[in-house]
């Protein structure tokens, strides 16, 4: 999809978070991890310095605004004249904060930073860090962002989980959970006990029963007792056949 940057407008109904990808980085195969899992940098360093080349730190650095994230990759392809294109991944925040390994900290007002330079790339970035390793199953999807002339982007979707699905319509994005495909009509239980699926097929087998027995009460010179052990016995076949 081409589309003007002003107008890009992405929509998702779920928590999730954005980062710019590395050039080594393969996500949704390797999953993430920071640049130096046992560094001891600082929080507040990493916010203000983390992006620097050559700085080590255990955390992890994504955003809550996919805005954010173009604009911080734009500036890697000003820095660095070997990347064209904006990678940028899609993360579970929900399945994030499930995971207890994971530690999140949510620093994109600026609370819990103390320097004016980590207070003001926090909010700027709208910055939320992790520390720990990412199992590449909380990825949703991975974007390819190719800035063009006159403030056109080129996005493509080049992988997408497959329980969610990414659509574009200049000028939306929309990153959504796919529909389960119908499930078989099987019996399913619910809530009292009671069975539901293949009634229809149970009914025609209990009047296929009692048709048998009220043709067996025709046929005998004892038609009460007959009519009694058909009924009884198609009773005892729709009791099993539930």
């Amino acid at each position: 999809m081409r589309v003007e940057e002003s107008r890009l407008h992405i929509v998702i109904q779920e928590a999730v978070l954005y980062r710019v990808l590395r050039t080594d980085e393969s996500p949704h195969i390797e999953g993430i991890i920071a640049k130096d899992p046992y560094a001891h940098c600082d929080l507040e360093d990493h916010v203000a310095s983390g992006s620097k080349r050559g700085h080590r730190s255990q955390f992890i650095t994504f955003t809550t605004d996919f805005k954010a994230a173009i604009v911080y990759g734009k500036r890697n392809i000003t820095n660095r004249k070997n990347i064209k294109a904006i990678r940028v991944v899609v993360v579970d925040q929900n399945q994030l904060q499930r995971d207890y390994n994971l530690s999140i900290k949510d620093v994109s007002t600026g609370v819990g930073l103390n320097t004016r330079r980590a207070k003001n790339f926090a909010k700027m970035a709208k910055e939320v860090v992790v520390e720990g390793f990412i199992q590449p199953e909380y990825v949703i999807a991975e974007l390819r962002v190719t800035p063009c002339d006159w403030g056109i982007l080129d996005i493509i979707s080049i992988y997408e989980r497959p329980s969610w699905a990414v659509t574009m319509a200049d000028p939306v994005i929309r990153i959504s959970r796919r529909k389960p495909h119908n499930q078989p009509t099987n019996y399913s239980t619910w809530g009292n006990g009671h069975r539901q699926g293949n009634g229809g097929k149970e009914i025609l087998a209990l009047l296929g029963i009692m048709l048998f027995a009220l043709v067996v009460c025709g046929s005998s010179n004892s038609g009460t007792v007959a009519l009694t052990g058909g009924l009884i016995f198609a009773l005892i076949v729709f009791i099993c056949l539930n």
